[in-house]
């Protein structure tokens, strides 16, 4: 998970869906004279995972029997319109 943490965490702004490269920049945003022009843009997955995401990343897990079981969990939570269907083998080669 922590490859996560570093590489596919997404910083917004909630008012107008704009990315930020960290957190300082997005409060400097959220602090500018004029206000930025709320957006009901969706998000796509590829771009990045959410804050609410990342609190679900980071909580204290049940122990997980398997590898496979926790790969599952992690999936969920990063594309939950998904199906469970649609989860990919955690390994490359497959």
């Amino acid at each position: 998970r922590e490859h996560l943490y570093r590489r596919h965490v997404c910083v917004r702004c909630l008012r107008c869906s704009a990315s930020f490269h960290s957190e300082d920049d997005l409060v400097a945003h959220s602090r500018a004279a004029t206000a930025c022009i709320v957006s009901c843009t969706t998000i796509d997955p590829d771009d990045g995972f959410e804050k609410h995401q990342e609190v679900l990343l980071r909580r204290r897990w049940k122990v997980i029997t398997t590898t496979e079981e926790q790969w599952c969990q992690v999936y969920k939570i990063l594309f939950p319109d998904d199906s469970e269907d649609l989860v990919p083998s955690p390994c490359k080669s497959e």
